[in-house]
């Protein structure tokens, strides 16, 4: 595993205290949420980091 993912996972679980599949799921669903209002709002930088941290998430699932 890359460091850098593994030091956003640790953050990751420290920060949303997450740590069954159906945690991480429930935040992946709330970072959707903020991404898609990013966007919406037209700020795409936000937006895509969340991407980026949401796609990092989807890994844990797998």
């Amino acid at each position: 595993m890359e460091l850098h993912l593994k030091q956003f996972l640790n953050q990751f679980v420290i920060l949303y205290k997450a740590e069954t599949p159906e945690e991480i799921r429930n935040t992946i669903n709330k970072l959707t949420d903020e991404m898609l209002k990013y966007a919406t709002d037209m700020e795409f930088e936000k937006a895509a980091e969340l991407r980026d941290k949401i796609k990092e998430l989807e890994k844990l699932l797998d």
